[in-house]
Protein backbone atom coordinates (compact mmCIF):
# COMPACT_ATOMS: atom_id res chain seq x y z
CA UNK A 1 0.00 0.00 0.00
CA UNK A 2 3.15 2.39 0.92
CA UNK A 3 4.74 1.68 -2.31
CA UNK A 4 1.19 1.94 -4.44
CA UNK A 5 0.41 5.54 -2.28
CA UNK A 6 4.32 7.09 -3.40
CA UNK A 7 3.71 5.61 -7.02
CA UNK A 8 0.45 7.26 -7.36
CA UNK A 9 2.16 10.59 -5.69
CA UNK A 10 4.75 10.45 -8.10
CA UNK A 11 2.22 9.94 -11.19
CA UNK A 12 0.08 12.94 -10.19
CA UNK A 13 3.15 15.42 -9.36
CA UNK A 14 4.62 14.25 -13.36
CA UNK A 15 0.39 15.02 -14.30
CA UNK A 16 0.60 18.56 -12.47
CA UNK A 17 4.09 19.12 -13.83
CA UNK A 18 3.05 18.43 -17.49
CA UNK A 19 -0.70 20.43 -17.17
CA UNK A 20 1.08 23.41 -16.21
CA UNK A 21 4.15 23.35 -19.21
CA UNK A 22 1.07 22.94 -21.42
CA UNK A 23 -0.85 25.87 -20.03
CA UNK A 24 2.85 28.08 -20.02
CA UNK A 25 2.22 27.54 -24.02
CA UNK A 26 -1.10 27.62 -24.05
CA UNK A 27 -2.79 29.11 -21.30
CA UNK A 28 -6.46 28.56 -22.89
CA UNK A 29 -6.04 25.07 -23.25
CA UNK A 30 -9.04 23.82 -21.92
CA UNK A 31 -8.03 20.16 -21.70
CA UNK A 32 -5.20 21.06 -19.34
CA UNK A 33 -7.05 23.68 -17.49
CA UNK A 34 -9.79 20.50 -16.48
CA UNK A 35 -7.04 17.98 -16.49
CA UNK A 36 -5.10 20.38 -13.83
CA UNK A 37 -8.07 21.00 -11.81
CA UNK A 38 -8.46 17.63 -11.43
CA UNK A 39 -5.25 16.67 -10.27
CA UNK A 40 -5.57 19.45 -7.38
CA UNK A 41 -8.88 18.35 -6.34
CA UNK A 42 -7.22 14.46 -6.28
CA UNK A 43 -4.52 16.04 -4.04
CA UNK A 44 -7.20 17.90 -2.27
CA UNK A 45 -5.93 21.19 -2.85
CA UNK A 46 -9.41 22.87 -3.81
CA UNK A 47 -8.83 26.09 -3.38
CA UNK A 48 -5.85 25.96 -6.88
CA UNK A 49 -8.11 23.64 -9.12
CA UNK A 50 -11.47 25.78 -8.37
CA UNK A 51 -9.07 29.00 -9.52
CA UNK A 52 -8.05 26.28 -12.47
CA UNK A 53 -11.96 25.74 -13.30
CA UNK A 54 -12.59 29.48 -12.85
CA UNK A 55 -10.17 30.27 -15.99
CA UNK A 56 -11.39 26.85 -17.64
CA UNK A 57 -15.28 27.99 -17.25
CA UNK A 58 -13.89 31.49 -19.07
CA UNK A 59 -12.36 29.33 -21.97
CA UNK A 60 -15.42 26.69 -22.15
CA UNK A 61 -18.88 27.42 -20.63
CA UNK A 62 -20.48 25.78 -22.91
CA UNK A 63 -18.42 22.09 -22.03
CA UNK A 64 -20.35 20.27 -19.47
CA UNK A 65 -17.36 18.23 -17.68
CA UNK A 66 -16.18 21.87 -17.12
CA UNK A 67 -19.35 23.47 -15.68
CA UNK A 68 -19.53 19.94 -13.27
CA UNK A 69 -15.76 20.26 -12.28
CA UNK A 70 -16.10 23.89 -11.44
CA UNK A 71 -19.03 22.93 -9.35
CA UNK A 72 -17.94 20.16 -7.37
CA UNK A 73 -14.56 21.77 -6.74
CA UNK A 74 -16.48 24.94 -5.26
CA UNK A 75 -18.92 22.58 -3.19
CA UNK A 76 -15.58 20.99 -1.94
CA UNK A 77 -13.90 24.34 -1.30
CA UNK A 78 -16.75 25.50 0.82
CA UNK A 79 -16.93 22.50 2.76
CA UNK A 80 -13.31 22.48 3.53
CA UNK A 81 -14.01 25.77 4.31
CA UNK A 82 -16.69 26.02 6.87
CA UNK A 83 -15.56 23.25 8.43
CA UNK A 84 -12.19 25.10 9.93
CA UNK A 85 -15.10 28.20 10.72
CA UNK A 86 -13.97 30.21 7.90
CA UNK A 87 -18.19 31.04 6.90
CA UNK A 88 -17.59 34.04 4.83
CA UNK A 89 -15.03 32.76 2.41
CA UNK A 90 -17.11 29.85 1.94
CA UNK A 91 -20.27 32.26 1.72
CA UNK A 92 -18.17 34.22 -0.86
CA UNK A 93 -16.72 31.73 -3.01
CA UNK A 94 -20.96 30.31 -3.11
CA UNK A 95 -22.09 33.53 -4.14
CA UNK A 96 -19.52 33.94 -7.00
CA UNK A 97 -19.87 30.59 -8.42
CA UNK A 98 -23.82 31.63 -8.44
CA UNK A 99 -22.97 34.37 -10.41
CA UNK A 100 -21.33 32.32 -12.85
CA UNK A 101 -23.94 29.50 -12.61
CA UNK A 102 -27.11 30.79 -11.23
CA UNK A 103 -29.21 27.69 -12.46
CA UNK A 104 -26.90 25.67 -10.52
CA UNK A 105 -29.29 23.94 -7.43
CA UNK A 106 -26.62 22.95 -5.57
CA UNK A 107 -24.81 26.18 -5.53
CA UNK A 108 -27.35 27.89 -3.50
CA UNK A 109 -28.66 24.90 -1.48
CA UNK A 110 -24.73 25.01 -0.54
CA UNK A 111 -25.01 28.68 -0.02
CA UNK A 112 -27.80 28.55 2.71
CA UNK A 113 -26.27 25.73 5.07
CA UNK A 114 -23.30 27.57 5.40
CA UNK A 115 -25.51 30.94 6.12
CA UNK A 116 -27.38 29.10 8.36
CA UNK A 117 -24.50 28.06 9.79
CA UNK A 118 -23.09 31.01 10.09
CA UNK A 119 -26.32 32.45 12.24
CA UNK A 120 -27.79 34.82 8.93
CA UNK A 121 -30.65 32.92 9.00
CA UNK A 122 -32.58 35.50 7.37
CA UNK A 123 -30.23 35.52 4.32
CA UNK A 124 -30.49 32.10 4.53
CA UNK A 125 -34.43 31.93 4.77
CA UNK A 126 -33.86 34.20 1.30
CA UNK A 127 -31.56 31.61 -1.05
CA UNK A 128 -33.44 28.69 0.52
CA UNK A 129 -36.41 30.27 -1.17
CA UNK A 130 -34.35 31.06 -4.61
CA UNK A 131 -33.49 27.44 -4.63
CA UNK A 132 -37.16 26.19 -4.46
CA UNK A 133 -37.35 28.43 -7.85
CA UNK A 134 -34.74 26.41 -9.14
CA UNK A 135 -36.19 22.97 -8.17
CA UNK A 136 -39.32 22.53 -5.89
CA UNK A 137 -39.10 18.57 -6.53
CA UNK A 138 -35.49 17.98 -5.32
CA UNK A 139 -35.43 17.61 -1.40
CA UNK A 140 -32.11 19.51 -0.33
CA UNK A 141 -33.59 23.00 -0.88
CA UNK A 142 -36.66 22.02 1.41
CA UNK A 143 -34.43 20.67 3.64
CA UNK A 144 -32.26 24.06 4.12
CA UNK A 145 -35.34 26.18 4.15
CA UNK A 146 -36.18 24.05 6.96
CA UNK A 147 -32.45 24.59 8.72
CA UNK A 148 -33.33 28.33 8.64
CA UNK A 149 -36.79 28.30 9.99
CA UNK A 150 -35.11 26.45 13.03
CA UNK A 151 -32.46 28.92 13.42
CA UNK A 152 -35.16 31.98 13.09
CA UNK A 153 -36.93 30.13 16.11
CA UNK A 154 -39.95 28.57 13.77
CA UNK A 155 -39.95 25.00 14.48
CA UNK A 156 -43.54 24.20 13.43
CA UNK A 157 -42.76 25.83 9.56
CA UNK A 158 -39.31 24.09 9.65
CA UNK A 159 -41.15 21.11 10.34
CA UNK A 160 -43.43 21.75 6.98
CA UNK A 161 -40.56 22.25 4.85
CA UNK A 162 -38.47 18.95 6.42
CA UNK A 163 -41.41 17.32 5.79
CA UNK A 164 -41.42 18.05 2.09
CA UNK A 165 -38.05 16.99 1.55
CA UNK A 166 -38.49 13.39 3.47
CA UNK A 167 -41.80 12.91 1.32
CA UNK A 168 -39.69 13.21 -1.60
CA UNK A 169 -36.96 11.23 -0.45
CA UNK A 170 -37.96 9.33 2.85
CA UNK A 171 -34.17 7.96 3.17
CA UNK A 172 -32.52 11.96 3.25
CA UNK A 173 -30.58 12.01 6.39
CA UNK A 174 -29.85 15.16 6.83
CA UNK A 175 -33.29 16.22 6.74
CA UNK A 176 -34.55 13.29 9.36
CA UNK A 177 -31.67 14.64 11.87
CA UNK A 178 -33.35 18.27 11.09
CA UNK A 179 -36.70 17.18 11.79
CA UNK A 180 -35.65 15.41 15.13
CA UNK A 181 -34.49 19.03 16.06
CA UNK A 182 -37.69 20.57 15.35
CA UNK A 183 -39.37 18.05 17.42
CA UNK A 184 -36.80 18.36 19.92
CA UNK A 185 -37.77 22.31 19.68
CA UNK A 186 -41.68 21.53 20.12
CA UNK A 187 -41.10 19.12 23.24
CA UNK A 188 -41.95 16.01 21.01
CA UNK A 189 -39.62 13.68 22.36
CA UNK A 190 -40.98 10.23 21.23
CA UNK A 191 -41.49 11.21 17.50
CA UNK A 192 -38.10 12.53 17.01
CA UNK A 193 -37.34 9.32 18.53
CA UNK A 194 -39.18 7.65 16.02
CA UNK A 195 -37.38 9.40 12.84
CA UNK A 196 -33.71 8.97 14.99
CA UNK A 197 -34.12 5.46 14.84
CA UNK A 198 -34.62 5.69 11.52
CA UNK A 199 -31.32 7.41 10.80
CA UNK A 200 -28.88 5.32 12.80
CA UNK A 201 -30.19 2.16 11.20
CA UNK A 202 -28.71 3.56 7.91
CA UNK A 203 -25.95 5.36 9.43
CA UNK A 204 -24.75 4.26 13.07
CA UNK A 205 -21.63 6.76 12.64
CA UNK A 206 -23.81 9.99 12.18
CA UNK A 207 -22.84 12.22 15.62
CA UNK A 208 -25.70 14.77 15.13
CA UNK A 209 -28.31 12.16 15.49
CA UNK A 210 -26.42 9.98 18.23
CA UNK A 211 -26.72 13.72 19.95
CA UNK A 212 -30.44 14.05 19.27
CA UNK A 213 -31.10 11.08 20.65
CA UNK A 214 -29.29 11.76 23.69
CA UNK A 215 -31.60 15.03 24.07
CA UNK A 216 -34.82 13.28 23.31
CA UNK A 217 -34.15 10.26 25.74
CA UNK A 218 -32.87 13.03 28.23
CA UNK A 219 -36.48 14.76 27.49
CA UNK A 220 -37.97 11.47 28.62
CA UNK A 221 -35.93 11.07 31.99
CA UNK A 222 -34.19 7.66 30.32
CA UNK A 223 -30.73 9.95 31.59
CA UNK A 224 -28.38 6.55 31.21
CA UNK A 225 -29.44 5.78 28.02
CA UNK A 226 -28.99 9.52 26.84
CA UNK A 227 -25.66 9.36 28.62
CA UNK A 228 -24.95 6.32 26.04
CA UNK A 229 -25.90 7.96 23.36
CA UNK A 230 -24.33 11.35 23.79
CA UNK A 231 -20.65 9.42 24.53
CA UNK A 232 -21.36 7.59 21.32
CA UNK A 233 -21.65 11.32 19.65
CA UNK A 234 -18.18 12.19 21.30
CA UNK A 235 -16.10 9.16 20.25
CA UNK A 236 -17.55 9.48 16.30
CA UNK A 237 -16.86 13.32 16.15
CA UNK A 238 -14.15 14.25 19.78
CA UNK A 239 -14.58 17.93 19.12
CA UNK A 240 -18.42 18.12 18.88
CA UNK A 241 -18.54 21.18 21.81
CA UNK A 242 -22.67 20.44 21.89
CA UNK A 243 -22.70 17.02 22.71
CA UNK A 244 -19.90 17.63 25.03
CA UNK A 245 -22.02 20.57 26.31
CA UNK A 246 -25.01 18.19 26.58
CA UNK A 247 -23.11 15.19 28.09
CA UNK A 248 -22.37 17.79 31.18
CA UNK A 249 -25.70 18.25 31.54
CA UNK A 250 -27.06 14.89 31.61
CA UNK A 251 -23.64 13.42 34.40
CA UNK A 252 -25.11 16.62 36.74
CA UNK A 253 -28.74 15.59 36.72
CA UNK A 254 -27.53 11.94 37.61
CA UNK A 255 -25.08 13.28 40.68
CA UNK A 256 -21.51 12.98 38.46
CA UNK A 257 -20.18 16.35 39.25
CA UNK A 258 -16.73 15.81 38.75
CA UNK A 259 -17.01 14.79 35.17
CA UNK A 260 -19.77 16.86 34.53
CA UNK A 261 -18.15 20.30 35.42
CA UNK A 262 -15.18 19.21 33.26
CA UNK A 263 -17.32 18.65 30.55
CA UNK A 264 -19.04 21.67 31.13
CA UNK A 265 -16.03 23.54 30.04
CA UNK A 266 -17.49 22.54 26.17
CA UNK A 267 -19.80 25.47 26.58
CA UNK A 268 -17.95 27.76 25.17
CA UNK A 269 -16.87 26.84 22.21
CA UNK A 270 -20.91 26.04 21.54
CA UNK A 271 -22.15 28.08 19.05
CA UNK A 272 -25.13 29.50 20.43
CA UNK A 273 -24.15 29.56 23.67
CA UNK A 274 -25.77 32.34 25.40
CA UNK A 275 -23.12 33.74 27.17
CA UNK A 276 -18.90 35.22 26.30
CA UNK A 277 -15.75 34.12 27.26
CA UNK A 278 -14.60 36.79 29.55
CA UNK A 279 -11.05 36.94 28.92
CA UNK A 280 -9.55 38.53 32.25
CA UNK A 281 -5.53 39.28 33.06
CA UNK A 282 -5.46 36.61 35.85
CA UNK A 283 -4.88 32.70 36.11
CA UNK A 284 -7.85 30.55 35.90
CA UNK A 285 -8.50 28.75 39.27
CA UNK A 286 -7.93 25.01 38.96
CA UNK A 287 -9.01 23.99 42.56
CA UNK A 288 -5.99 24.88 44.24
CA UNK A 289 -6.25 26.30 48.15
CA UNK A 290 -7.32 29.99 48.12
CA UNK A 291 -6.54 31.10 51.77
CA UNK A 292 -5.52 34.55 51.21
CA UNK A 293 -6.18 35.08 47.98
CA UNK A 294 -9.20 36.73 45.96
CA UNK A 295 -10.70 34.74 43.40
CA UNK A 296 -12.94 36.56 40.93
CA UNK A 297 -15.98 35.45 40.47
CA UNK A 298 -18.28 36.10 37.75
CA UNK A 299 -21.87 35.74 36.10
CA UNK A 300 -22.76 34.03 32.96
CA UNK A 301 -26.19 32.16 31.71
CA UNK A 302 -29.38 33.13 33.01
CA UNK A 303 -31.12 34.49 36.24
CA UNK A 304 -31.28 31.15 37.28
CA UNK A 305 -27.52 29.85 36.54
CA UNK A 306 -26.33 33.05 38.30
CA UNK A 307 -28.33 31.96 41.37
CA UNK A 308 -27.36 28.27 41.28
CA UNK A 309 -23.60 29.59 40.96
CA UNK A 310 -23.64 31.97 43.93
CA UNK A 311 -24.63 29.37 46.17
CA UNK A 312 -20.63 28.08 46.50
CA UNK A 313 -19.71 31.91 47.44
CA UNK A 314 -20.32 30.80 51.19
CA UNK A 315 -17.62 27.87 50.53
CA UNK A 316 -15.15 30.03 49.03
CA UNK A 317 -15.37 32.45 51.63
CA UNK A 318 -14.74 29.53 54.51
CA UNK A 319 -11.46 28.34 52.14
CA UNK A 320 -10.26 31.31 52.98
CA UNK A 321 -10.64 33.48 50.39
Amino acid sequence: MVNENKALHAQLNEAEILAQKILARKPDNLDALNGLGLILMQRQRFGEALEQFKRALKVGVDCKDTRDNFVRSLVLFAKESWETGAYDNAASALRSGISSLPERLELHCHLSFVLSESGKHDEALIVSDQALSLNNEHPHPHDVKGLALLGLGRPKDALESLQCAITIDPNFVTALVNMSSALLELNLNEAAIEHLEHVLKQNPNNAQALNNMGLALAGRVMYPEAEQNLRAAIVKAPNFAEAHFNLSRILLMQGFYEEGWRENEWRWKCRDFPSTWRDFPYPRWRGEALKGKTILVWSEQGIGDEIMFASPISDLLVDGA
